[in-house]
């Protein structure tokens, strides 16, 4: 029996700290397509976009009196080229030229992250596969929010299996703390090593879908720790008593022999 077991918790082990790796996956792409996380390394990108297919600055120094005589009775300029559109109040075009470059490239920003999308993750790939601004939008986040979910309770279920198979409960914190950390390292140089693709055009969506990988890694390692220490804490707590239990069935004894 004890083999049967010791081999399931082997198995049970493996699974998790697979399961582990999974979730950090997702962990990762889920906090990093996160808005606020994401706009940073989408301004750079669109800001370079617009200027190689219609040269935004020049377009906005000839157009600038057409916009500040249509802001005279409306609210929005619109201005659509290059595969992109681009919207700005009449509010920030009264504040100069370099406030509507800024303006509509926040607008831009605003629109490829919240755009619907009508496609699977990978069916948008052979949608959108030229300019993949789908993989730094909401619609891309909730999908890997969504598998994020479903593996942490496969993860929990194992932690559960774990926890029963092993013969003293506190080597399940041990154990799943060890593996957790583990299941961290790879994510802790992962920024390094995407970096150096960041230069190529289409290679730079991935490396936006990773820059949380470090704190991650630090969330791992954190969670890990205390779960060893729970187990340690556990196991000396058990000791405890079981040292209470020798010494209280020693002072016992002496008391039925006097009787």
């Amino acid at each position: 029996m004890g083999i049967i077991r010791g081999g399931a918790l082997v198995v049970v082990s493996v699974l998790f700290l697979v399961s582990m790796i999974s979730l950090n996956v997702f962990w990762t792409l889920g906090n990093s397509l996160e808005f606020n996380n994401i706009k940073t390394e989408l301004i750079p990108v669109v800001m370079n976009f617009a200027d190689s297919s219609m040269n935004l600055s020049q377009v906005i120094d000839t157009s600038y009196p057409l916009m500040l005589a249509y802001c005279q009775n409306n609210s929005d300029f619109t201005m659509g080229e290059g595969g992109m559109t681009f919207v700005v109040t009449c509010e920030t075009v009264k504040l100069g030229k370099e406030a509507v470059v800024n303006g509509m490239i926040d607008s831009s920003v605003n629109s490829i992250y919240y755009k619907e999308y009508d496609c699977g993750f990978f069916d948008c790939f052979k949608k959108y596969g030229e300019t993949p601004f789908f993989l730094v939008s909401k619609h891309t986040h909730d999908y890997f929010k969504s598998k994020f979910y479903l593996i942490m309770f496969i993860s929990l279920v194992l932690f559960g299996l774990m926890f029963l198979f092993t013969e003293e409960r506190s080597n399940a914190f041990i154990i799943s703390g060890a593996l957790v950390i583990l299941s961290g390292l790879p994510f802790a140089k992962l920024n390094w090593v995407l970096g150096m693709f960041a230069q190529k055009e289409y290679l730079q969506f991935f490396t936006f879908m990773f820059t949380q990988a470090s704190s991650v890694f630090i969330k791992c390692l954190i969670l890990g720790i205390v779960l060893i220490v729970l187990g340690i804490l556990w196991k000396m707590f058990s000791v405890g008593m079981k040292i209470s239990e020798f010494f209280n069935k020693g002072k016992e004894e002496p008391k039925k022999k006097g009787k």
